[in-house]
């Protein structure tokens, strides 16, 4: 791997062109969009962009380029600089799907970014890295990625309520597993977390290319809906095609815990809930990844993990947050004015 870039997805949600541009989309909405999929603290903007780079500078140096998928904005804060560019969503989604305020649905045209490297990290804007990550904790020894996720148990087979208004998130994944279960034979108990995503641009390109139709039919709406298939799709086949290693964000010990879904079993699930407990009583888990909103602070400074997110920010907590942001990444980045 010679280059690793890194994308973010950005929006400010107070930018009053960006704010006329969605309420008109939701005007025109041809189906109900709900709550979850709407709320202004979906696109609120706390300058988190702002520290993920300062963490991405001292804990991940050896990035290359940096892209910033935005609407026809830019952060005010942002500095010219020759490994940073803007990329709008006209120069990689078809303008036919456009305007679109669904992260999913952008998530599909990612290998369109120009000049994007093979091998790069997928970010949000409030995705951090917590310590030193070197490449290696993302691709393996052959530049496949390494995906970090959550075991779950998925009910495939019981029909989904597509006209609920909660357990988007969810659906949206449980579609994606019956997907891949649909093309491979294999069920994937497994979540998305929080957390900075490995990805190489060849295998999203391959992988919208045999499911290009499923993907727009169900994905391409303007605003998050229940239909949508969510992104963990990809890392989903890639694996159901070798070419990628799935492990868990929480270890007990020095090495990896690896997601094998052709082992995947209840029982197994069981001793791993098992596992996970006892290390956390007994004070000896670590966490690549952390994400969980309850004392996040707190667990933080406990866990100091190497990626973490700190999301849906409430009003209530953004002091705190931000205080904590500051003391963490008090330099500024090279990348700011």
């Amino acid at each position: 791997m010679k280059k690793i870039d890194l994308v973010y997805l950005w929006v400010d949600g107070a930018d009053r062109k960006w704010r006329a541009k969605k309420n008109s989309a939701l005007r025109a909405a041809k189906r109900p969009v709900t709550k979850f999929a709407a709320c202004d603290a979906r696109w609120d903007d706390n300058d988190e962009l702002k520290y993920s780079l300062r963490s991405a500078e001292k804990f991940a140096p050896w990035i290359n380029r940096i892209y910033i998928v935005t609407d026809g904005q830019r952060p005010k804060w942002l500095a010219d600089s020759p490994r940073v560019t803007i990329v709008d969503h006209r120069d990689i989604v078809p303008k036919k799907y456009l305007p679109t305020f669904n992260s999913s649905m952008l998530e599909l045209f990612l290998q369109n970014i120009p000049n994007l490297s093979e091998h790069f990290l997928f970010s949000n804007d409030d995705f951090f890295f917590g310590a030193t990550a070197k490449p290696d904790f993302f691709f393996d020894k052959k530049g496949n990625p390494i995906v970090i996720a959550k075991q779950r148990y998925w009910n495939l087979d019981r029909p989904e309520d597509y006209t609920a208004a909660r357990g988007l998130w969810f659906r949206t994944i449980r579609n994606a597993a019956r997907l891949v279960r649909g093309a491979f034979g294999l069920t994937y108990n497994l979540s998305m977390k929080h957390a900075v995503e490995p990805m190489r641009k060849s295998y999203l390109a391959d992988n919208f290319e045999q499911f290009e139709k499923e993907f727009l039919k169900t994905t391409a709406t303007p605003f998050r809906e229940n239909i949508n298939i969510q992104r963990i799709v990809f890392p989903m086949l890639d694996n159901a095609k070798g070419r990628n290693t799935i492990v868990l964000n929480w270890r007990d010990g020095a090495a990896r815990i690896i997601y094998d879904v052709r082992r995947d079993s209840r029982m197994r699930r069981i001793l791993r809930g098992a596992r996970w407990t006892f290390a956390t009583i007994f004070g000896y888990i670590r966490y690549d990844s952390y994400d969980k909103n309850f004392f996040i602070i707190k667990f933080l400074n406990a866990y100091r993990p190497r990626i973490f997110c700190i999301h849906n920010i409430s009003k209530r907590r953004l002091g705190a947050v931000t205080g904590f942001l500051k003391g963490m990444f008090p330099e500024k980045s090279a990348f700011e004015k």
